[in-house]
């Protein structure tokens, strides 16, 4: 029995798949409502965007909500990395059949949101003022400070739902995260409806209205997910000793030096959009407002490898708490094949009809006509960006998180963001640029990803030769710590 319970409650390990088509479809079956639930959690920036675009002035408007957007999460989703440990630690010990440590660590990442909310929501409130030392437009500035006053108040349910749901999602429960996701867009519309254009009882915040109505749906969405928690714990009972909910230094420890390369990664990511979003808005409001439309939809793509990646990170974490050396191979490659053919439909679908997707944002024909070539570099590089996406996964359910940042900061900082601002500041580029720069990022990332992948699969194999051994050794990276007697 573990130490710090009262008892014992072995689960059902997770399912092993013996060939890579039943791989696909375990990979599939998981990943499926995680990537529609990232779909419909990214449905609700568009649905935001969709209700601020049809205000008066529709450039300034999106440009804000896009400047605000893009400063509020690069900035939230560095606190957000630091529970990404959960993954591996929560799906190994899954693998292992020992629930009572996965849900000790959920306990001790409350800690973690505990530290990260206050810090969170202080930069928050001084970054979009920075805006001002690069001289973006005062009135951008000025409505992008009203949109994320409002904004940071969602801070601390999202922390403590991104908690919850890595622990749901590692233990192979992804239905109320699907559902918390999907009807999210039904609450946002609601409020974004009723508080930024002002009906009944409610009244008119404009931009604002916007932010306070994403403070909403993070409370509705993070009430589903302890509902959902709650049916769980009921169904496998898991008490863990009082002295369990206090600090444990060592399993912070481990979730920290799991979850920091992933928070400074989502940094990097997060503070690239930024970036491209601030380099844009430097070519006046219809550039940067065609900029908004395609990095939203463009993001609203990458949900699909996102919710996927989660899918990678499991199967491959429950496959490395058994030794299972070919789960570990299979979930890797199956994860890339099934993203590679999403990426593929929607890639066409850029290439195909761009006018209709930038109609969904704006009636406007030069924001239209200008997100026409930008649709095609995306459509360029989708299946080689989701690949390297889910592959990331892959490795973080292996314990490893470090190289994908070093990764990722190296092609996206010191190639990327280099030839972004040559190519709009001297080279006359404009909008198109910006997203070249991008682009041509993502090769050396995706060729330093499957290396990584690759090297660390044959390593996992050649230490673990035994798949069907009946101890489970775990990988280097999330070992097993006692429970607090």
């Amino acid at each position: 029995m573990a130490v710090g319970t009262r008892q014992s409650t072995r689960l059902t390990r997770a399912t092993p798949s013996h060939s890579f088509g039943s791989e696909v479809r375990l990979t599939t079956r998981l990943g499926a409502p995680l990537a529609l639930g990232e779909l419909g959690w990214m449905s609700t920036y568009i649905v935001d965007a969709i209700l601020v675009g049809n205000m008066p002035n529709s450039a300034l408007a999106i440009s804000a909500s896009s400047l605000g957007n893009s400063l509020f999460y690069a900035i939230v989703f560095c606190g957000v990395g630091l529970l990404y440990g959960l993954d591996a630690l929560v799906s190994q010990a899954f693998g292992r059949g020992e629930p009572e440590d996965g849900l000790f660590s959920l306990v001790q990442s409350l800690f973690i949101v505990a530290l990260c909310t206050p810090v969170v929501m202080v930069l928050a409130t001084l970054a979009p003022y920075g805006l001002r030392w690069i001289h973006v437009d005062e009135a951008i500035v000025s409505e992008t400070i009203r949109y994320m006053d409002a904004l940071r108040w969602s801070t601390a349910p999202l922390l403590l739902y991104m908690a919850v749901r890595h622990y749901l999602q590692a233990i192979d429960r992804t239905f109320w995260v699907m559902m918390s996701l999907l009807t999210a867009n039904l609450v946002n519309w609601l409020f974004d409806w009723l508080l930024i254009y002002g009906h009944g009882p409610f009244h008119s915040y404009g931009i604002a209205g916007s932010g306070w109505a994403t403070c909403v749906v993070r409370f509705y969405m993070l009430g589903l997910l302890l509902v959902s928690l709650t049916l769980s714990l009921r169904k496998s009972p898991v008490q863990l000793r009082p002295n369990a909910w206090r600090p444990h230094l060592p399993r912070l420890r481990q979730l920290a030096q799991l979850g920091w390369p992933v928070g400074l990664q989502n940094l990097e990511e997060f503070s690239l959009a930024s970036f491209s979003t601030v380099l844009t808005s430097t070519l006046g409001a219809v550039l940067l407002a065609a900029h908004q439309v395609v990095l939203d939809l463009n993001a609203f793509s990458a949900m699909i490898p996102l919710g996927i990646q989660a899918a990678s990170a499991v199967r491959t974490g429950q496959g490395a708490g058994r030794g299972d050396s070919a789960q570990v191979r299979r979930a890797g490659l199956a994860s890339v094949a099934v993203t590679s053919l999403c990426m593929a439909a929607f890639g066409g679908s850029f290439l195909a009809a761009p006018h209709l997707w930038a109609r969904i944002y704006t009636k406007d024909p030069a924001v239209i006509l200008a997100t026409v070539p930008i649709f095609v570099i995306c459509a360029a590089g989708s299946v080689l960006d989701g690949a390297q996406t889910v592959l990331q996964g892959a490795l973080r359910g292996l314990g490893e998180t470090r190289i994908p940042f070093l990764a990722s900061f190296a092609c996206y900082w010191l190639v990327g963001v280099p030839l972004s601002a040559l190519m709009v500041l001297h080279w006359h580029m404009q909008l198109v640029g910006v997203w070249l720069g991008r682009l041509i990022s993502v090769l050396p990332l995706f060729a330093m990803i499957v290396t990584t992948w690759w090297r660390r699969v044959g390593r996992f194999r050649d230490n673990h030769p035994e798949p069907e051994a009946k101890t489970a050794p775990q990988s280097p990276g999330a070992r097993a710590l006692p429970l607090p007697g």
